[in-house]
């Protein structure tokens, strides 16, 4: 972004600078006219929070406001507002698109003279993007000379896997059933206890048959054979998907290495936010507490952010590549589909606020879009 000065629709003279790490600088004046007209405004949102015998808020003569404000919260509360509808104004008009809340210094306030002020806001930054056509092209061609095959050990160790899964639910069936015989005050022999010790290292060593009717149990499989198989194609697309990823970000990776990103704190920092909450909820998820969890490894929040941080930022410079080229390309998320399936994320997450969740939704449509569009260069 070039350094410029000009006049918008209501003859601010606006001076933009462009300072580092996709920060720029917005040096502002104001006409005297249009910042005098707010006095009137400043009056009636100064007036809601003072309270007079005699007077409801939001009511009391301006007359008799002055007499209990100083001139200076008066100004400052007319400065607020000009300076908020200019910003708005100077955003629409540069096409700029801020990240965060403007940090504003007036510089000059006074009855009947031009506002000026210097105000610094971080923006999305700009993006040089090399030839992602032909990096894709030529990465995406390795994928296709691979072919990735299933092995008879992958589908035994898979099975295998499967049964002592089964056979680990079952202990627990039992142990949850004797604890609960115990709770209801059920006392047992002493044989029957040997007994039940029998059968519990007996659920641990031995494994259930691998046979039609153990298959049966995991879905509508005529037999082994028909488990199988259908076994044997999950583990091959589970494959795919992997090395499709691995293709993914290798390509990603060579694009990001090749481009201009000049990455602002901001947007590292935003997405180590949502990194630690997606860690958070993991752990919870095992049952166990996170603040267990770090003193056990020994480390603080702030180390496991900061280990984070090199991850964060390279998540934060895919996704703004991703936007990139869905611009560069016009690749648009269908609005039906992104309906349809925040309709359907909204009724899983009901507490979680609707218009964050389309925007989720349609950014995980675009991305896919975007990669299938570079698969095809």
């Amino acid at each position: 972004m070039a350094n410029k000065i000009n006049k918008n629709t209501l003859n601010t003279l606006v001076k933009i600078k462009k300072l580092e790490h996709s920060e720029i600088e917005i040096t502002g004046e104001i006409p005297a006219e249009l910042f005098d007209k707010n006095r009137i405004q400043a009056f009636k949102n100064l007036s809601k929070n003072v309270e007079l015998p005699g007077f409801r808020k939001g009511h009391i003569p301006e007359n008799i406001l002055t007499t209990h404000l100083s001139e200076k919260v008066i100004l400052e509360e007319m400065a607020e507002i000009t300076i908020g509808a200019e910003y708005r104004n100077i955003i629409t008009e540069n096409s700029l698109e801020p990240l965060g809340r403007p940090e504003i210094n007036i510089t000059k306030m006074a009855p009947g003279n031009p506002l000026a002020f210097i105000m610094k806001v971080v923006v999305l930054p700009e993006i040089i993007l090399t030839n992602y056509k032909k990096i894709a092209k030529e990465i995406y061609a390795k994928k296709w000379q691979k072919e990735i095959e299933v092995t008879d050990k992958e589908v035994e160790d898979a099975i295998l896997e499967i049964r002592k899964r089964n056979a680990t639910q079952r202990k627990h069936t039992k142990e949850s059933e004797a604890s609960l015989q115990k709770d209801n005050g059920k006392q047992e022999k002493e044989g029957d206890l040997k007994k039940e010790v029998s059968e519990k290292k007996s659920d641990e060593t031995d494994l259930p048959k691998f046979d039609d009717a153990f298959v049966k149990q995991f879905g509508d499989f005529k037999d082994v054979a028909d488990f199988t198989d259908a076994l044997k194609q999950n583990i091959l697309f589970e494959k795919q998907q992997r090395e499709s990823d691995k293709i993914r970000l290798e390509m990603l990776e060579k694009i990001i290495s090749s481009s201009q990103i000049d990455l602002p704190r901001v947007i590292i920092e935003a997405e180590l936010d949502k990194m630690m909450a997606q860690i958070k909820i993991d752990i919870e998820r095992m049952g166990i507490k996170f603040d267990e969890y770090i003193k056990h490894l020994k480390k603080t929040e702030e180390d496991i952010r900061k280990d984070a941080e090199k991850d964060a930022e390279k998540r934060a410079k895919i996704q703004l590549i991703l936007n990139k080229i869905s611009i560069e390309e016009k690749i648009i998320a269908p609005e039906k589909v992104v309906e349809e399936q925040t309709e359907m994320l909204f009724k899983q997450y009901p507490e979680a606020e609707e218009e964050r969740v389309k925007v989720y939704v349609e950014t995980l449509i675009t991305n896919q879009k975007v990669f299938e569009f570079l698969e095809t260069q």
